[in-house]
């Protein structure tokens, strides 16, 4: 993911929030780092959208997950 880079992976960033839906899964920490090279403005409707979906799953793992 990384290395194809934004905005060749942009089909993928709400399947990315969804990883966070337990921070201790292996795949997470890749996926924060590509995520801090993409601008906030890009990621916030992702995140929001994420936290909506976490808190009418009343996931606070995830909604805890997508702060961290």
């Amino acid at each position: 993911m990384k290395n194809i880079g934004y905005p060749a992976n942009a089909v993928a960033l709400p399947y990315l929030m969804e990883w966070f839906q337990d921070i201790t899964w292996p795949g997470v920490r890749p996926i924060i780092t590509t995520l801090k090279d993409i601008d906030t403005k890009i990621l916030i409707p992702h995140i929001k959208n994420a936290s909506i979906s976490a808190i009418s799953e009343k996931d606070d793992g995830w909604a805890n997950g997508l702060i961290y």
